[in-house]
């Protein structure tokens, strides 16, 4: 005989019992309600309604289970089945059960601190955590997340302080940062304390540098481009040195006309003197560079003409720059001046 199970419960017959209408198989059970000494089998029935009233004689059901630590599971109106995914018969604290592979089920180890991840496949795994404070969780392509192994700060400091590296970790700046840029040509200069944006000192030189767009170039004596904003009242942009360079990308020329290039202020006065980039040089199919320095010294203007007036790129010439139908030439530049207040 197999083991009993007095009453309500599941019979586990031993493999070649002949006691009842076949020979049982190892494996199988039979969900019965009384022992089994002999006599009639009064197997209880998974029906419909759930198992059924014991006070009813019925066939036996033999369930073979097909593989070790499967599970016994209801159906939904239908009679109950084992599961085919398999279970383990023992858990470890702490860890999580998930799918190992397709009908098993496995345990993911643990970590401490940790967070859950995936690797590209899909697999999941606990990452531990770093064991410092101020690490931070990034992606690594196709490789799953890791914490950075520079910390950073947890709560902001200062209003207008930065991060910085400090050849280990990123710390906040103590000196502090201004908000906003501040008036168009200003600097940051450093009051011994923090940096702030202020327009440039008199006499100091400045350099300032760009690029213009292929759209910029053939528009401007309708939209003259600012290169330096104006100073302030009782102040005079004084160029010393403009380099201008065309960016031939390739495809098309620019055509001049009687287009060229020079360094006004606003549209009022030549500041170098001279053409910044003439006609032959703005249709050049090759990087070519101009570099002239201003002569404005040797000359006499009107002071209500320069003072406090912007400097920028502009084509004294009706006839606008066109050509470069692909728009993909540029033309950089680079201007060194100093502000006088006189």
């Amino acid at each position: 005989m197999g083991v009993v199970t007095p009453n309500m419960g599941i019979y586990i017959p031993s493999a070649g019992e002949t006691n009842y209408d076949a020979p049982f198989s190892a494996g199988m059970v039979n969900i019965d309600q009384h022992d089994h000494t002999g006599g009639p089998n009064k197997g209880v029935p998974i029906g419909t309604g759930g198992i059924a009233d014991g006070s009813v004689t019925f066939s036996k059901l033999n369930l073979p289970a097909s593989a070790q630590r499967q599970m016994f599971q209801s159906g939904a109106g239908i009679t109950p089945a084992w599961s085919t995914s398999t279970w383990p018969a023992t858990t470890t604290v702490n860890r999580i059960l998930y799918s190992s592979a397709n009908n098993v089920v496995g345990e993911i180890t643990t970590g401490n601190n940790g967070i859950l991840v995936t690797s590209n496949a899909g697999v999941p795994s606990i990452l531990a955590g770093p064991g410092t404070t101020g690490n931070i969780l990034q992606s690594n392509a196709a490789l799953p997340p890791s914490y950075s192994t520079a910390t950073y700060p947890s709560v902001a400091t200062g209003t207008g302080t930065i991060l910085r590296a400090n050849g280990t970790n990123w710390v906040p700046s103590t000196a502090q940062y201004p908000d906003t840029a501040g008036t168009a040509g200003n600097v940051l200069t450093s009051d011994g304390t923090n940096w702030t944006s202020v327009p440039p000192a008199d006499g100091g030189i400045t350099l300032a540098s760009g690029v213009l767009t292929s759209t910029q170039v053939k528009n401007l004596h309708a939209t003259p481009i600012t290169l330096v904003a104006a100073p302030g009242a009782g102040k005079v942009l004084v160029p010393i040195q403009a380099s201008i360079k065309i960016n031939y990308a390739g495809t098309n020329a620019f055509v001049s006309g009687a287009g060229t290039i020079s360094l006004y202020y606003s549209t009022n006065i030549n500041a170098l003197g001279a053409t910044w980039m003439d006609g032959l040089t703005i249709q050049s199919t090759n990087n070519r560079i101009s570099s002239l320095p201003s002569t404005l010294a040797a000359t006499s203007n009107n002071y209500a003409s320069i003072e406090n007036t912007a400097l920028t790129a502009y084509n004294p010439s009706v006839t606008e720059i066109s050509g470069n139908a692909a728009d993909d030439n540029t033309i950089a530049w680079s201007l060194q001046y100093y502000i006088a207040t006189i």
